[in-house]
């Protein structure tokens, strides 16, 4: 539990670091653009860069701290036992789909490898490299969620 707790604290700190590097060079271009009429070529590829990465680590932040948007309307008519058992069925779709985030990651950042992100000269995989390093950080919080769930049972 140290080590997802310590991943955790991990993805916050990137997630963090990452909104402010946003909001930073979003800052720049638009000043770029409006004030000095020559804006970056590159900088709406950072931009989009940036967001994807902190939308991956936002999305396993969510699922440590179980604030992920969920349907719930029905909790107050179910019983405790239920509403276990749908938590459970939950974290087993969350796990689910933070597999498949790896497997299939990994297999479109290959794809990805020959192609060029315009603006920087780099591979586009490593902007989709993302998606499995987001499915690994969903999948440890995953595993916390169901740890907990299990103790409560």
């Amino acid at each position: 539990m140290r080590f997802l707790e310590t991943m955790n604290r991990v993805a916050e700190i990137l997630c963090a670091a990452l909104m402010v590097l946003l909001s930073l060079e979003t800052v720049y271009v638009i000043v770029m653009r409006y004030v000095f009429n020559n804006a970056p070529y590159w900088g709406e590829v950072i931009s989009r860069f940036l967001m994807v990465y902190a939308c991956m680590f936002g999305f396993s932040m969510g699922i440590h701290d179980d604030t992920l948007v969920r349907i719930n309307a029905f909790d107050r008519f179910l019983s405790k036992r239920a509403r276990r058992l749908l938590d459970g069925f939950g974290v087993l779709c969350m796990a689910v789909f933070s597999i498949f985030m790896i497997v299939e990651g990994i297999r479109y950042t290959s794809l990805c490898r020959g192609n060029v992100i315009s603006g920087l000269n780099i591979p586009s995989s490593w902007e989709m490299i993302c998606i499995p390093i987001g499915g690994c950080f969903c999948l440890m919080q995953t595993i916390r969620r169901g740890i907990i769930l299990g103790r409560d049972l």
